[in-house]
């Protein structure tokens, strides 16, 4: 992805102990587009969303339109009751 940068997500709902839905909102395709999730963990567990523009699409019209999205997040180590941040600050 171009321009990829950090975004804020909205809430995240724990699906089971190694899953967790983050809901967050964005824009439409290919202008905005998730590239990745990082996962730290710790006494809490930090997900970070990263989002950038799809390069095969450099000169794409999107409108400015926020969508609601949401990605499952598979887990290396359990909730186990932990937080679970946002770490795009």
């Amino acid at each position: 992805m171009d321009d990829v940068r950090r975004i804020a997500w909205r809430r995240a709902e724990v699906r089971d102990e190694r899953t967790v839905r983050v809901h967050y909102e964005s824009g439409v395709a290919p202008c905005s587009v998730l590239d990745r999730v990082e996962v730290q963990y710790g006494a809490v567990i930090t997900i970070t969303l990263f989002e950038g523009s799809d390069p095969q699409f450099k000169d794409a019209v999107c409108i400015m339109i926020a969508q609601f999205k949401a990605v499952d997040v598979a887990l290396s180590e359990p909730v186990r009751g932990r937080t679970i941040v946002d770490g795009s600050t």
